[in-house]
């Protein structure tokens, strides 16, 4: 048999112990990851609370809602960060619907009609809806 490598196993019951322990002083795994740098830098909560405000407001530049293009751009963030603060808070800005009450002066009455049909109908009746074409 040959001369032996430094770190080869000694016996083959101890094959994997000191397979790993010639792997270990191979590549050092402890300073590899002690000298790594952090995937990215944590968000501030001031931060976060800035994004967050400003999608409760008006965007600019007669915008409809805050894309998270222009919100990034705002804050100084990447998109994909601005995604994740969205996505914790269950922020949707272009989901965003405003709700218009009717400016019909007899609107309460019909709305007061309509509910009371569907809490309380009647005893053997029938609800039918006729809505006009327009």
């Amino acid at each position: 048999m040959g001369p032996k490598r430094p770190g080869a196993p000694s016996r083959g019951g101890e094959l994997a112990a000191d397979l790993h322990e010639c792997f270990a002083a191979t590549v050092d795994f402890a300073t590899r990851d002690k000298t790594r740098p952090p995937g990215r830098a944590p968000v501030t909560s001031e931060r976060v609370a800035e994004v967050v405000r400003l999608t409760q407001t008006e965007p600019p530049h007669e915008a409809t809602h805050w894309t998270v293009r222009a919100m990034a751009k705002a804050c100084g963030l990447a998109v994909s960060m601005v995604q994740e603060i969205w996505k914790a808070h269950g922020l949707a800005p272009h989901r965003w619907r405003a709700f218009k009450l009717s400016t019909d002066p007899a609107f309460v009455a019909k709305l007061h009609d309509v509910v009371g049909l569907y809490v309380d109908p009647p005893a053997h009746a029938v609800v039918i809806q006729i809505l006009p074409r327009t």
